[in-house]
């Protein structure tokens, strides 16, 4: 990784990083009419398979924050959440189609993920739920204890993001209408 090597200011990396990502959104906008198109059968065997290998990518986790530009195991890691993001992308249709109250919440979040991405950068170096919950949840990487964290983490994040996203001079600053 070229993190190790020199780091660029005001999280330009991460932002290049990142861009891997918002190209994936980008095709699959691009594509959207095709994937609808498909027959139903070829829809939920897609959908199975990049869950499970989402789910795979979560059960064997080690380490993949964007936000560092750290990337676990490298490609096999970035593979995996791609399929994380097509299978969010699919799970994202499902809601917006079946489940209106729900995807008015997660259409607020989408249009303030800006503000979250920006607590979330500094909360995963201020707050390391993983060491925190250690001293009041014993337990290792035990699933009650990793849902626990990843609750408390999106609750305090998104919260946090979406009170900053009011303040109309921080609006502002970001380029968005107060």
């Amino acid at each position: 990784s070229i993190k190790y090597l020199f780091w660029f200011p005001l999280s330009i990396q991460s932002g290049l990083c990142a861009s891997l990502f918002v190209y994936a959104g980008y095709l699959f906008r691009k594509y959207n009419e095709r994937i609808k198109s498909l027959h139903i059968a070829i829809k939920i065997i897609g959908f199975i398979a990049v869950t499970a290998v989402w789910v795979w990518f979560i059960a064997t986790f080690r380490s993949f924050w964007l936000v560092r530009c750290d990337f676990g195991r490298g490609i096999p890691d970035i593979a995996r959440s791609l399929c994380a993001c097509a299978s969010v992308f699919a799970i994202s249709f499902l809601i917006d189609k079946y489940i209106k109250p729900l995807s008015k919440v997660l259409t607020l979040i989408g249009k303030n993920s800006i503000f979250i991405l920006c607590i979330h950068a500094i909360e995963i170096n201020l707050f390391p739920f993983q060491d925190i919950l250690g001293i009041h949840l014993p337990g290792g990487s035990s699933p009650l204890r990793q849902v626990i964290i990843i609750v408390l983490d999106v609750v305090l994040v998104c919260g946090v993001g979406l009170m900053l996203s009011m303040i109309s001079a921080v609006r502002r600053a970001f380029g968005m209408k107060a």
